[in-house]
């Protein structure tokens, strides 16, 4: 069981989420290499996902 401790760490913790340019999310990782790599990938498949990298808290995501 995890105590209130572990809660306020798991909820500063940062993740790198892949957004379309419409701002639709695609998906979240944990390093900014990732996220760049899929981002790189979607905008090759079709040049006008126009798709972007934030640095968000992992709480946006999952919650606790």
């Amino acid at each position: 069981m995890k105590n209130i401790k572990d809660y306020i760490l798991e909820s500063k913790e940062q993740v790198y989420a892949v957004y379309f340019g419409d701002g639709i999310l695609d998906t979240y990782f944990k390093t900014e290499d990732e996220a760049n790599k899929r981002k790189d990938e979607l905008n090759d498949e079709v040049k006008t996902n126009n798709c972007v990298v934030k640095k968000e808290p992992l709480s946006n995501f999952e919650k606790i």
